[in-house]
């Protein structure tokens, strides 16, 4: 019984020893040194400053221990406390301070994909002292500061970290002649373009009117229907992910070559031609999404010269879509010119004077590139 009574004696003693005193202390006007020095009086352990530590305290506590009547008292000046080997070490928590290490602590935060120096150039400017980069890892936010600062900081990229949104566009791109958009039944307007040979499709308000005014599913149940019977040719159809606020590029292009005398010499030039079409996402906080389109299509214009001009069409715009929503981007017009020769039988194959019995004939169709956006999913980037 006796033995049972020590024990329980000795861990009374040992709760009551570690259990940290509670204070009541009042302050007006005093000097902050002074202040914590009577701090130090009451709790029976030393507190040193460093120089910096300068100003006066009003302030009354009533209830609180040690660690909560220095936040208190610190606080308006934004000084700093630590303990080191059961002293109370207070001082400025600056960067440029030599008793900095005394009170910092390093700590990562990892961004959730985002360019790290992108980050802290948007946090408050007190704040970016005690943050820097890592040239091992460009996601790696490294914070050097008391911990609780580090913790403030740490909460303030959290916010703005925002993951970054994902989005899956559907391009299909399609090229057809004035026959199939008839069979359509849609009428198209075409304009001279100044300085320009050839047509170019006014297009922008002409399909917005159809798509609006027509089942989405019916237009693009004919589209389906011309290019499988070979009336309409698919250029391209592909899905491509691009991060909100970036650009995705599709391109349906060809090279041609072209042969041409310079200086007696033969020399081959190859110009580009084709559809190129880029889309730039943006996520609204809805869940819609703002496509900005821009459609580029370059096709030969023939001349008499051995290298014909290249003419380039540009539509550019942008529509706020709905996801599973499918949008007409543009559309620009081009002819297409098809060379073939007619003769006298016999008399247009003989050598020499055959060309007198024979012509060349060149026929022109005018053709359509379509381009149809789709938003087919919104996530984050994980």
């Amino acid at each position: 019984m006796r033995k049972v009574l020590v024990f329980v004696f000795m861990t009374l003693s040992i709760l009551l020893l570690s259990q940290e005193k509670l204070l009541d202390l009042s302050f007006f006007q005093t000097d902050i040194r002074e202040a914590l020095s009577q701090l130090s009086y009451e709790i029976g352990k030393p507190i040193l400053m460093d120089s910096t530590v300068r100003g006066y305290v009003t302030l009354e506590i009533s209830g609180v221990d040690i660690k909560k009547a220095l936040d208190l008292i610190l606080l308006p000046y934004g000084y700093q406390w630590t303990e080191l080997d059961g002293v109370y070490f207070v001082g400025t928590a600056d960067p440029g301070s030599e008793n900095f290490m005394y009170f910092a602590r390093t700590y990562l935060y990892r961004t959730s994909g985002y360019d790290s120096s992108k980050l802290i150039a948007l946090l408050p400017d007190f704040m970016k002292k005690y943050v820097s980069t890592s040239e091992m890892d460009p996601t790696l936010v490294v914070i050097n500061a008391p911990p609780k600062i580090a913790s403030k900081v740490a909460e303030t990229l959290s916010r703005i970290d925002v993951p970054k949104r994902e989005v899956v566009v559907e391009v299909k791109i399609v090229e057809v002649d004035e026959a199939t958009l008839k069979k359509w039944g849609i009428g198209w307007k075409y304009e001279e373009v100044e300085g320009e040979k050839g047509l170019t499709l006014n297009l922008i308000d002409a399909i917005l009117d159809i798509i609006y005014q027509t089942p989405t599913s019916k237009i693009l149940a004919d589209i389906e229907a011309s290019i499988t019977d070979g009336s309409a040719k698919l250029l391209a159809d592909p899905k491509i992910r691009i991060l909100s606020g970036q650009s995705g590029t599709v391109s349906a292009k060809t090279k041609r070559s072209y042969v041409q005398i310079q200086n007696n010499k033969k020399v081959t030039k190859t110009v580009e031609l084709g559809v190129e079409v880029t889309v730039t996402p943006t996520v609204l906080r809805n869940g819609e999404v703002v496509l900005s389109v821009k459609t580029s299509v370059s096709n030969a214009l023939e001349t008499n010269r051995e290298v014909p001009d290249v003419v380039t069409h540009s539509l550019d715009g942008a529509v706020r879509v709905k996801i599973g929503d499918t949008i007409t981007a543009g559309g620009v017009g081009f002819d297409t010119y098809t060379q073939s020769t007619e003769k006298v039988p016999f008399l247009g194959d003989i050598p020499v004077l055959g060309y007198l019995f024979r012509k060349e004939i060149y026929s022109k169709t005018h053709k359509e590139v379509l381009v149809f956006v789709k938003c087919v999913e919104v996530g984050d980037v994980r």
